[in-house]
């Protein structure tokens, strides 16, 4: 009978077990690649081969180490680079600016700079290691926070450590809004926004940004607005009325609320810290007036042969007034409007109106209703030369049955009261078309 020898230990390893590098655990380990825990993570060769068992959970071998109080001799260490993180504060700031990471839910790392960084617990060899962020950079004074997001933050430890984890760090970002009430439907009310950041810690981007946002009136008691484009956290912004919504449906609106106490003057104002800003007020109220030519002709052209430009030589309401050029003599002036205006309610139709050197006669003429009837009802009142006069039509006094909630145009009509020898150019001038 044949006697067979038995292997050595290590010949009898290498028949049940997969070689040590097949395991990953000197050459071909992962890193940075969101691998999990293999089996033998808590395993290491020996210098003959055989396996052993790391005690890195024993209370008295806080390192991992094979001793008391020591690091394994085939520690490896977990490395990274932090980037893109507001540094620490200088003067005059004064602040604790940091973020926290930790390995495997505890070995807590705390940084305060850009650049490498190393974990204090070391690894061993093929032990697994996730790196995550335990807090974010906090809000500091007048200075907005940070998120930083780890990548490549899980993996096996290789025999020559771990080099690739990253933590890259950007500046939060937050938009500005709030509500607009009283704006009449159709009336567009244009915001202008200004956003700059506040002087950061070491590292902090600067910022600055203006912008607008137009917003149109859709009939309900308020409407919320946001800016098109976020600002930098820590930012100070202001918010102000652009452009007022102009004639047929004027109104003034104005910020409102306590943060409209800023130092810019008819402005909301604050820092963007820590969330999006959406409680800035602005209030809009209706003028009493539909026209009074402050922002120019407000939309009015001619139906006959006659020019019209703001003029400051007439004004009863503000600083201007409309010059009427009737080059023919007689002739309608008016305005169409893109969207009907709601007249409702109203009883008379006022304007303040004065001739250069000939009388005149006036009436109004208004189209309404989904049908868009003509209506007058004016009664050609009698105007004195050189003198200003304010004309009143009662608007519930027109020759035809008109739907003044729906108002698609509205001309006042100038003639020379029968005509002035050899001149073909008749100046008016008019001012504070009002509906009562």
């Amino acid at each position: 009978m044949k006697t067979v020898k038995a292997k050595s230990l290590r010949e009898s390893v290498r028949f049940v077990l997969p070689s040590v590098a097949a395991l990953g655990l000197l050459g071909g380990c992962s890193s940075g690649s969101g691998a999990t825990n293999q089996a033998l993570d808590n395993s290491a060769p020996d210098d003959k081969g055989a396996l052993h068992t790391l005690a890195k959970d024993d209370p008295s071998l806080p390192d991992g180490g094979d001793e008391p109080g020591a690091a394994p001799a085939d520690a490896v260490q977990l490395n990274g680079t932090l980037s893109g993180f507001w540094g620490p504060c200088e003067p005059p700031i004064t602040c604790s600016n940091q973020v926290v990471l930790q390995n495997n839910g505890g070995d807590d790392l705390t940084l305060s700079d850009n650049g490498v960084f190393t974990f204090a617990k070391p690894l061993s060899p093929g032990q697994g290691y996730a790196v995550t962020v335990l807090s974010q950079p906090p809000t500091v004074g007048e200075h907005g926070g940070q998120t930083c997001v780890v990548s490549a933050g899980t993996g096996v430890a290789c025999s020559q450590g771990v080099t690739d984890v990253v933590v890259n760090c950007t500046t939060n970002q937050y938009t500005i809004g709030g509500t607009v009430s009283g704006l009449l439907a159709g009336a567009g009310l244009s915001l202008y926004g200004y956003a700059q950041a506040s002087p950061a810690p070491t590292g902090g981007q600067s910022f600055l940004l203006e912008q607008s946002v137009l917003i149109t009136g859709d009939g309900s008691p308020s409407q919320t607005f946001t800016f098109p484009t976020p600002v930098q956290a820590g930012s100070y912004y202001f918010v102000r009325v652009l452009g007022n919504p102009p004639a047929p449906r004027g109104q003034s609106c104005a910020p409102t609320g306590a943060n409209a106490q800023g130092p810019v003057q008819g402005a909301v104002s604050g820092n963007a810290l820590d969330a999006n800003i959406t409680n800035l007020e602005v209030s809009c109220t209706t003028l009493p007036y539909l026209y009074s030519f402050e922002a120019g002709t407000e939309g009015w052209s001619t139906l006959g042969d006659g020019e019209m430009m703001q003029s400051s030589d007439f004004h009863t309401e503000g600083l201007f007034g409309l010059k009427i050029i009737a080059l023919d003599g007689a002739t309608w002036f008016g305005a169409t409007y893109d969207a009907p205006i709601d007249l409702s309610g109203k009883t008379h139709l006022k304007w303040d109106v004065e001739t250069d050197v000939v009388p005149t006669t006036q009436e109004l003429a208004v189209q309404t209703g989904d049908n868009w009837t003509w209506c007058q009802g004016g009664g050609w009142p009698w105007l004195d030369a050189g003198a200003t006069t304010t004309m009143d039509v009662d608007l519930t006094n027109l020759d035809c049955n008109a739907d003044l909630s729906r108002v698609h145009a509205l001309y006042i009509y100038f003639t020379n009261g029968g005509g002035n020898a050899g001149r073909n150019e008749r100046i008016y001038y008019l001012d504070n078309v009002r509906a009562e």
